[in-house]
């Protein structure tokens, strides 16, 4: 790092804080202790039964993509894949999962993604625990860079609350066991190496996160332009750095592709293109159309708008200036309406800002969490079939029953999708309420060319 730019880390960067402070030791236990009890409660069998196959088809020596069932690249399947082994190793499960008859009627809603098949608490919780202790690790990661960005002990452990503690946050993991906050953990361990000046290893945790989940490709040019300010008075060193991280993103994708090129199953790697894709009816029209390839297209060009205003406008404060525009990013990559989980990827930098900037952001922060938390519960009583089967709590007939009821319509729309709709709606409104918090005059202006060459981000914000 330039001494231009040095002045944006902490002004002591020397001095150590002690990270298990009362605050956050008292977070770990309520979080922890909140993800065991839902996770133990309430388990979404639809996706958490995949993985329960794919474990299977690995187990029998199919692999990934030998049987159906496994419909991602493969980053995922590797980590169930060492899951599997480490369960066949240490753990000893029993009764991964079982198809409930009495629960076949779910299968006949078309219009959602319910499933009769579920999977043992045992098992629910050995996949849900991984991904607990990822909730952490991403936790202390914003500590991480709160810390560096401010030098203030209390604001990087408000960080911390703030996403472990995080409604959303938790009902991912515990609920869904979807893996987006592994793609939270290897976006910010990436910008991290990239602060520091560790562009191979920032390189080999972009493309990780990008083939985990497509999202992150799109800070790609962002995180481009900011190596090429932070190394504004050194081209040399700016493209070599380049360089290096694009070496980093190459041999990852020949490491993680590799045995797909050799048994002839590439292209299955890119099944959930099409095959998750959802009817015309669904609430979430997932078809691949126009109107997706559109949308990617716009958050493609308004990713590369930040990236450019980043570059002519960044400088004076490239760290902080950078967490300023990768939620600039995140916002734009939301525009186009998202399911809960992959919300994850905003939530971080939203955060960080939140403590570090601008405490009002809160309340757009509370809207985009509620939804999203409502909406990830929307599967209402069918998420306790697997308590129901696996535990003498409540019958699996009630558990029928229920999620029944939710199907009876009520003004000529199911009960069920009020929940979806008005989580999803709630959830977009939070995320237009952010971007009008970010352009009503906090933190960006559209008409850049108003302000001098050397204009920077902070002068943008601090002189209104």
């Amino acid at each position: 790092m330039t001494a231009e730019n040095s002045t944006d880390r902490a002004e002591t960067p020397e001095k150590r804080f002690p990270f298990f402070s009362k605050m956050i030791v008292a977070s770990i236990i309520i979080g922890l202790a909140a993800r065991f009890v839902i996770g133990g409660l309430f388990t979404y069998g639809y996706d958490v039964s995949h993985w329960a196959i794919v474990m299977a088809n690995i187990a029998s020596g199919n692999g990934l993509y030998g049987l159906t069932g496994y419909f991602y690249t493969p980053v995922w399947g590797y980590f169930l894949s060492f899951g599997e082994l480490i369960g066949q190793t240490f753990l000893s499960i029993g009764d991964w999962g079982t198809r409930v008859t009495a629960a076949l009627v779910f299968e006949e809603y078309s219009d959602w993604y319910i499933s009769a098949n579920t999977t043992s608490i045992a098992f629910g919780l050995a996949v849900k625990t991984p991904l607990f202790i990822v909730d952490l690790i991403d936790g202390w990661l914003i500590y991480r860079l709160v810390l560096e960005l401010t030098g203030n002990n209390r604001k990087a452990q408000l960080g911390f609350v703030l996403w472990f503690l995080c409604p959303l946050v938790i009902a991912v993991s515990a609920v869904s066991a979807m893996f987006d906050c592994l793609v939270v953990m290897m976006v910010l361990l990436a910008v991290l190496l990239a602060m520091h000046d560790r562009y191979f290893g920032a390189g080999i945790l972009l493309a990780l996160a990008a083939y985990t989940k497509l999202f992150p490709a799109f800070l790609v040019p962002l995180l481009i332009a900011y190596v090429l300010v932070k190394h504004r008075e050194d081209r040399r060193t700016a493209y070599r750095s380049i360089g290096l991280a694009a070496l980093g993103a190459t041999v990852t994708t020949l490491v993680i592709f590799f045995p797909q090129i050799l048994d002839g199953t590439l292209m299955n790697c890119f099944s959930f293109i099409t095959a998750r894709a959802g009817s015309e009816d669904s609430l979430l029209k997932q078809l691949i159309g126009a109107d997706t390839v559109l949308a990617y297209l716009g958050i493609t060009a308004g990713s590369l708008i930040i990236a450019c205003a980043y570059l002519f406008y960044a400088g004076k404060h490239p760290e902080r200036e950078l967490m300023t525009a990768l939620l600039l990013n995140a916002t734009v990559i939301f525009f186009y309406p998202p399911t809960p989980q992959y919300l994850l990827l905003l939530l971080p930098f939203l955060t960080v800002y939140i403590v570090t900037r601008d405490r009002s952001f809160l309340k757009p922060w509370a809207v985009i969490v509620t939804g999203a938390t409502l909406f990830a519960f929307a599967n209402n009583a069918s998420l306790l079939l697997t308590l129901s089967e696996y535990s003498n709590l409540l019958s699996t007939d009630t558990v029928v029953a229920l999620t029944g009821w939710f199907q009876g319509h009520v003004f000529g729309l199911a009960k069920m999708a009020y929940l979806y709709y008005g989580g999803g709606i709630i959830q977009y409104v939070g995320i237009i309420y952010l971007a009008w918090c970010e352009y009503g005059g906090r933190i960006m202006r559209l008409q850049f060319w108003k302000y001098p060459r050397n204009a920077t981000f902070s002068d943008l914000e601090e002189d209104q």
